[in-house]
């Protein structure tokens, strides 16, 4: 999955590989798919100027191409009025008039372009271009004038506070493949390990979060301040509702019900210490214990009402033997168990 969008707290996008257009109408629960006037890759998708919306697909070989709908998606049809390089791309439109469009490739130095268009899309400008090895790798604008740039080898956020007239650079503790702020100093960043960052000082310092992706995360995209989903690869969505404090995981295909509840913990085999990471659906008593091979209680790692969310539990093994020993995660809807191997 490249990129997501929500018009609103039940009905949004997700866009990826071959083309692919799933919609949901129902807050992510189930996702079906939808219309798409290609077979690349789509990275980007916008509706903010719902039921006009755009989608950028292309790839680092392919030379990309800008599609617009104009009944929300049952429709689409290629933009003309823009030539993009091979790469990876990012849309984003920030009023009726006004969209920009970030392209980066990776392979290919020279070929980093920010455009801007002022009246609706109908012609773009070159409003910023990067000969440098340098890789664009995600934008987001909050108005017509205030936006940051995130880039790679070089860890590095860039600020404008004037159309990008001129920027300012920070420092970023990871390699951010998205950013996403919801004012002009809360913003979260998406990691290429999969890790997910805030900051309330407008990029200058971040702080990790909890987040259950272990994958590169795609694309970030915040309802407000607390309502926030993450894309991934391998088609992971991960949901927020209390800002990045905790999230829950989505899978288009609805199996997350029975596969990613109770994570293999990490890392295995261990010696002495292990993580168990785990998600909580619905708010209850969650017990999470561990037995050795003859079915025996080794320890309880957690014992009390949860709410939903995602949580980890640390085993300390020290105190017994190396062997193959079982985690059980029990909740009033949902009981599994997995393997693991201490090895002293």
């Amino acid at each position: 999955m490249g990129s997501i969008y929500f018009i609103n707290d039940v009905e949004g996008w997700v866009v990826g590989e071959a083309g692919t257009i799933l919609k949901t109408t129902n807050a992510g629960n189930n996702w079906n798919f939808s219309t798409s006037p290609t077979s690349t890759p789509i990275d980007d998708i916008d509706f903010t100027n719902y039921p006009i919306g755009w989608i950028v697909a292309g790839d680092a070989f392919t030379p990309g191409k800008l599609f617009i709908t104009s009944n929300g998606g049952t429709n689409w049809s290629e933009v003309a009025s823009i030539s993009l390089p091979p790469g990876g791309y990012e849309i984003q439109f920030t009023s009726d008039v006004v969209g920009w469009i970030m392209s980066g490739n990776p392979t290919i130095s020279g070929l980093q372009r920010l455009y801007r268009t002022t009246d609706g899309g109908n012609n773009w400008d070159i409003l910023l271009s990067n000969n440098s090895d340098t890789t664009f790798l995600s934008m987001y604008f909050l108005n017509d004038s205030t936006g940051w740039i995130s880039t790679f080898p070089a860890q590095k956020i860039f600020h404008t506070i004037n159309r990008g007239t001129s920027w300012e650079r920070f420092e970023a503790p990871a390699i951010f493949n998205s950013i996403y702020f919801s004012d002009s100093l809360k913003g979260w960043g998406g990691a290429s390990t999969g890790e997910i960052y805030l900051t309330t000082d407008g990029g200058i310092n971040w702080v990790a979060q909890n987040s259950p992706m272990d994958n590169p995360i795609k694309k970030l995209f915040f309802h407000g301040e607390n309502y926030g989903w993450a894309v991934g690869f391998l088609g992971n969505i991960i949901h927020t509702f209390n800002g990045g404090v905790s999230f829950m995981d989505f899978n288009y295909n609805d199996d997350y019900l029975n596969n990613i509840i109770l994570y293999q913990n990490y890392p295995n085999p261990f010696n002495p210490t292990t993580q168990i990471r785990y998600s909580v659906l619905n708010d209850g008593i969650v017990t999470l214990k561990v037995y050795d091979v003859l079915g025996r209680e080794v320890a309880t790692l957690v014992n009390e009402h949860q709410q939903p969310g995602s949580y980890q539990a640390l085993w300390d093994a020290s105190s017994v033997s190396s062997g193959i020993y079982f985690y059980q995660l029990k909740t009033k809807e949902y009981v599994d168990t997995k393997k693991m191997m201490l090895l002293k």
